[in-house]
């Protein structure tokens, strides 16, 4: 993991349509064809491994600018960095290892639609849903700390009742690699707890590194309006936060709070940082707002065609997927 003093540095620096372009119809448009193939990802990688950051080249795509849709050559994974930044201050908010184990263990499970002909030149399309009742499931028994006998690339499920509506996402596949998008697809992380923290992607865009019959390796992002990003993820934090602070707080008392360890970063940072009164908690708002990771939750990108100023942030998730099958 990234030094804490880097991580310091680079957040106080830091300031699905059902075709897409790029050919193949007289209009412009890319309709997919073909097989349709299934996947189930059995690795999301919401945080590089170091010495890598979430804006490098693979871990975020270019999804447009502050005001507009259109693209500008900058590489976008807001929701990265602030991640990233958080997972340094205590191993309780580890994020990667909880969405390993929330994806190990059953309790996210992101199935994978990927049309096409071949696996080298061809019109493809590319969604995600949201499956359930693995077979084999994910853990033997409750003594099972290990699971994930379901990522194994004979597994099937059902789709789930919750599962989104998203869109395919269009565009070429050629010479192995596709690239598709924009539209509308939804992911899920988790963060504190295994339970899963559902991220509703606009703008969404998908590149596909590597492709066959039995795995999958691709890079997907998109856009968190503001609105979803407090309630949902900020929601999430709320939670092991508040826990956290009560493990390490003896008090009520600011400023202090009679704190230690992560409870005194927490308070130091957080408490009264939407500019409300410190009072020995921390709310959503406090959370998104702190000096530290409140420069990566800071909106970056248009989540419509045009923008008066940005309203969402930009994700980037890398998975790695098996071959699974579920109803298509």
């Amino acid at each position: 993991m990234l030094s804490t003093h880097r991580l310091l540095i680079i957040a106080l620096a830091a300031p699905l349509t059902l075709v897409a372009c790029g050919g193949g119809d007289d209009d412009g448009t890319v309709t997919p064809e073909g097989t349709h193939h299934g996947y189930v990802v059995s690795k999301a990688s919401v945080i590089p491994v170091t010495p890598h950051m979430p804006t490098d080249p693979g871990y975020g795509l270019d999804l447009g600018s502050k005001t507009s849709a259109e693209l500008d050559g900058r590489i976008d994974n807001q929701l990265g960095m602030a991640l990233t930044i958080l997972s340094s201050f205590s191993a309780d908010l580890d994020v990667q290892g909880t969405v390993d184990e929330a994806i190990s263990h059953g309790n996210i499970i992101l199935l994978l639609d990927f049309q096409s002909k071949d696996f080298s030149n061809s019109n493809a399309g590319f969604t995600v849903k949201f499956g359930t009742s693995p077979t084999p499931p994910a853990c033997t028994d409750a003594n099972d700390m290990t699971c994930g006998h379901h990522l194994t690339g004979t597994a099937s499920f059902q789709v789930a009742s919750n599962s989104p509506s998203n869109t395919l996402l269009a565009g070429k596949l050629t010479n192995g690699g596709f690239q598709g998008g924009p539209g509308d697809i939804s992911l899920q992380i988790a963060i504190g707890t295994t339970d899963p923290i559902l991220l509703p992607l606009h703008h969404a865009r998908v590149k596909v590194n590597s492709v066959s019959a039995t795995a999958m390796n691709a890079l997907v992002g998109g856009l968190l309006t503001v609105a979803d990003l407090k309630t949902n993820v900020g929601g999430a934090l709320e939670a092991p936060i508040a826990a956290l602070i009560a493990d390490t707080c003896t008090n009520t008392q600011p400023p202090d709070c009679g704190c230690t360890g992560f409870g005194a970063q927490i308070m130091a940072i957080a408490d009264g940082a939407d500019g409300s009164a410190k009072d020995c908690r921390v709310s959503i708002d406090e959370i998104l707002a702190n000096s530290i990771t409140g420069p990566s939750t800071r909106p970056d990108s248009c989540s419509m065609e045009t923008c008066a100023a940005a309203d969402a942030l930009s994700v980037g998730i890398v998975i790695d997927a098996v071959a699974a099958s579920f109803p298509m």
